[in-house]
């Protein structure tokens, strides 16, 4: 599950880059087919991600950590959404898509899950 849930990361950055790129040159119906596949992905993620977590915490408190794991998800939302926001006022929005991509990269080897991380 861990290698599922970091290919799956580092596609969507991969999906992000190439809509901010696809968007420089106006191709905006692959960039609504690259959306699609994102939204797709991340619908994907989830299940996995359950998986994952329930793997990891007792049956006891599977209901708390599914909820911490939900909230995390909306805090990360609502400070991301408004960075995006000012990135596509002062940048346009395939350059904020393309510092967005970047961006999950460089998160990648703090964010990124360790097979073993399961077993310790």
């Amino acid at each position: 599950m861990p290698k599922a849930l970091n290919i799956t990361y580092l596609s969507g950055g991969i999906l992000l880059i190439l809509s901010g790129l696809l968007l420089r040159y106006s191709i905006t119906i692959a960039v609504m087919f690259l959306f699609i596949l994102y939204y797709m992905l991340q619908n994907v993620r989830r299940p996995i991600n359950i998986g994952y977590i329930s793997e990891l915490i007792s049956h006891k408190i599977m209901a708390t950590g599914l909820s911490g794991e939900s909230q995390i998800k909306t805090l990360l939302i609502a400070v991301f959404a408004p960075v995006m926001g000012l990135l596509v006022d002062h940048l346009g929005l395939s350059n904020a898509f393309l510092v967005f991509g970047i961006l999950y990269f460089s998160l990648f080897p703090a964010l990124h899950i360790r097979s073993h991380d399961m077993h310790s």
